[in-house]
């Protein structure tokens, strides 16, 4: 009797042994799983991190910044008016005030545009074909004045140029299209005095109007659109 109660006890002893050891193999197994489990998880996390801090990273980095395109150009003011442009380094200019009546040329180097700037311009007017290739605001923006390139449009040959105008004078223009305009536009003075300030190249006379249109896609254009648009009152 007591035989059979010692290996009764010996075989209990011998399942829990087994019990016991496969809960450690249970455990052991779920806790490998889990370890893999978030190893695998944790280059992701990384990777979300550090895509997250690039991305902050260049949303934070400053802009380059902007390009004066009138870096190193002279400054012309008329000192009646109190009207200034800018223009080249390089250019010549031959500026004249007579009885407050202040008249300006100027020309570049080599001798592929002309400008002309007066604060009393009297000229006759009267309405005809204009051609209009460009509409500008100053580079100080103004509500009295704009940019107008483009050419009359009614003889074989034409003469482009870019010039600053009142705004009321550019409504109903549209940049393609023909209209019949004033072909002296120019622009007011606080005084009620006209002006103009006008760059145009020295070939002008003998375009056609073919050529005229290609013109404002040259460099000579660009420039003379930015003396134009440089154009401000103090």
């Amino acid at each position: 009797m007591r035989k059979k109660q010692s290996e009764r006890t010996a075989g209990f002893g011998i399942i829990g042994v087994v019990l016991i050891v496969v809960a450690l193999a249970v455990i052991g197994l779920l806790a490998w799983r889990f370890y893999d489990a978030s190893k695998s998880k944790t280059p992701s996390s990384t990777a979300n991190h550090t895509s997250s801090g690039s991305s902050s990273q260049a949303n934070t980095q400053t802009p380059p910044p902007k390009v004066d395109p009138y870096a190193g150009w002279q400054t012309y003011c008329d000192t009646v008016e109190k009207a200034c442009f800018k223009y080249p380094s390089g250019w010549t200019i031959d500026p004249s005030d007579q009885n407050n009546i202040v008249s300006v040329t100027l020309e570049n180097s080599t001798k592929t545009l002309v400008g002309s700037y007066t604060n009393y311009d009297t000229r006759d007017g009267f309405q005809m074909p204009y051609y209009t290739a460009a509409l500008e605001d100053l580079s100080t923006p103004s509500a009295i004045y704009k940019v107008l390139g483009g050419f009359v449009a009614s003889t074989a040959t034409v003469n482009p140029q870019y010039k600053v105008v009142d705004s009321s004078f550019t409504i109903g223009l549209t940049v393609g299209q023909q209209a019949s305009v004033n072909n002296t536009a120019r622009f007011t003075f606080a005084d009620k005095n006209t002006g103009h300030l006008e760059i145009y190249p020295t070939s002008a006379n003998g375009m056609t109007s073919n050529q005229a249109t290609t013109w404002f896609t040259t460099d000579d254009a660009k420039t003379a659109l930015l003396i134009a648009r440089s154009f401000y009152t103090e």
